[in-house]
């Protein structure tokens, strides 16, 4: 079972959770959590390079958090 969790509380655990990965860099920040279709989307600072494109070295990074995250909580 998820445990469904208030915007303000989704972000601050997920963020909580995040900084404690060993790809973490400073910058990186989960924003705007949503539910489409029953399933839970944040939007992700840090993962663009100088250029703002996407770092191809955090997209499996990122994805693997993700789905991980989502099959833990939900938002309320």
């Amino acid at each position: 079972m998820k445990v469904a969790l208030k915007e303000k509380e989704l972000l601050a655990q997920a963020n909580s959770e995040l900084a404690k990965m060993p790809w973490f860099e400073d910058g990186m920040e989960l924003l705007e959590p949503k539910m489409h279709a029953g399933v839970l989307v944040m939007m992700a600072n840090g993962m663009t390079n100088a250029a703002g494109v996407v770092r191809a070295d955090l997209i499996e990074h990122f994805n693997t958090f993700a789905m991980s995250f989502a099959d833990r909580y939900t938002l309320a």
